[in-house]
């Protein structure tokens, strides 16, 4: 009987922990004296909210929690609300200031909830749903600082809610690390940006001067090529239009389409292949006008009812370009 007692209680207290790590989170950053950043992806746990009525309270005594294996967190199109945790643990022995930043600037909300271990609460909203102006940093991407003070850990919950897709490129950052990194490429952004004006007003220029529509074709390619690049990238929403909350995802719908209209009919004019090929030839013209069409509709349309026909036409004019690399006889 003692022996019984005895291992009943051994397993009593092997299963303590388990039940205790219930409420710990599966991916931690630690932060220690050497620490710049960590790209959050593998570990992070995950819930989706097909209801989206769930609050941060109710979510955290949920214990359905799934783990994100692959290597950036992107649940594509979807009406769901997901949330999101994970823990940053200071051990560097100082304080810390840290960056919460999501690279993927189109995010419509982004709710981050942080429960630091000295009783410490924060909440702070972001995503391109409420003007730029408003956010706590005015930058490009969507980004949140996080103060951590000497041996504290903070919780973190993201509630992550979309129409322009679920792609969340989430990475911790030390501050100084974050600025050493972020001018370089500053720099390198306006570099590309100068050269696509430049492309814009040279070929033009040429247009204009000797009446060829394959350089006026080109000239508008690169212009929406930069507004795709402006859109995307956040710098458009962020430092043009800081207080629209919708002209930036229209720019990238009608820039994504105004830019596949004019490389298309670009190709076809340069290449020659309404001459050499027909039937391909006249499949890029349909593409183009599709694209077109596509391009007018964003104007009027809402977001969430074009975003899907515009990839699916990136997608199909890319299986186009595969069939122009056979042979011509083929």
């Amino acid at each position: 009987m003692f022996i019984l007692r005895f291992f009943n209680a051994l397993a009593c207290l092997l299963l303590i922990p388990l039940i205790c790590s219930g409420n710990a989170f599966a991916l931690t950053v630690t932060v220690d004296s050497g620490f710049r950043s960590q790209w959050l992806g593998p570990g992070m746990e995950y819930m989706e909210d097909e209801s989206t009525g769930l609050t941060a309270q109710a979510v955290r005594q949920r214990d359905h929690w799934q783990t994100f294996d692959g290597h950036e967190v992107n649940f594509g199109f979807s009406d769901s609300v997901f949330w999101l945790r994970f823990s940053v643990d200071n051990r560097s022995g100082v304080d810390q200031q840290l960056l919460l930043d999501n690279q993927f600037p189109m995010m419509d909300s982004l709710v981050i909830y942080i429960q630091r271990s000295d009783g410490y609460q924060q909440q702070q909203g972001l995503g391109d749903a409420q003007p730029a102006y408003m956010r706590q940093m005015l930058h490009s991407h969507l980004l949140l600082p996080l103060s951590l003070p000497a041996d504290t850990r903070a919780d973190i919950l993201i509630r992550v809610q979309s129409e322009t897709g679920l792609q969340l490129p989430i990475v911790v950052w030390e501050q100084d690390a974050f600025l050493q990194q972020d001018h370089p490429f500053s720099i390198m952004q306006g570099v590309l940006y100068g050269l696509l004006i430049a492309l814009v007003i040279y070929h033009l220029i040429i247009f204009l001067s000797v009446r060829e529509l394959a350089f006026l074709h080109y000239s508008l390619f690169n212009l929406f090529l930069l507004g795709t690049f402006c859109g995307l990238q956040g710098v458009a929403a962020a430092y043009i239009w800081t207080e629209s909350v919708t002209i930036n995802d229209t720019l990238v719908l009608v820039s994504m389409a105004g830019a596949q209209t004019f490389s298309t009919m670009f190709m076809n004019g340069i290449l020659g292949i309404p001459s050499a090929r027909p039937r391909l030839g006249k499949l890029m013209y349909g593409i183009a006008g599709i694209a077109c069409v596509l391009m007018l509709a964003s104007l009027l349309a809402p977001h969430r009812w074009m975003a899907k026909p515009v990839l699916l036409l990136i997608v199909g004019y890319r299986s186009v370009r595969t069939s122009c690399r056979r042979p011509m006889n083929a």
